[in-house]
């Protein structure tokens, strides 16, 4: 035997020696790679609730301004009836 069939022969005992640690890494490579489309689909879906939700914290915002003006209408309103019934008091007296 030569040393080009000797090192033939090593190179094929290694590449088969080395075949199972390729074929565990190239799985391992697979499952990460189908973790991380999973990660980023539920980051998408997370990114779009956030979204929503911001959206949501507007909407309430605005509605609480609405209330807080409705409130100072009504506390308005309350102040001159208060006045008004204190004017027909002094009045009646």
């Amino acid at each position: 035997m030569d040393q080009r069939e000797l090192a033939a022969q090593l190179a094929e005992a290694v590449r088969e020696s080395l075949k199972p640690d390729l074929l565990e890494l190239k799985s391992e490579l697979a499952n990460v790679a189908s973790r991380m489309d999973s990660l980023e689909s539920r980051m998408d879906n997370l990114e779009f609730r956030m979204d929503q939700l911001e959206d949501e914290v507007k909407e309430l915002r605005q509605d609480v301004n609405r209330l807080t003006d409705k409130m100072d209408e009504v506390a308005t309103t309350n102040a001159f009836l208060v006045k008004d019934v204190y004017m027909l008091k002094n009045r009646a007296r």
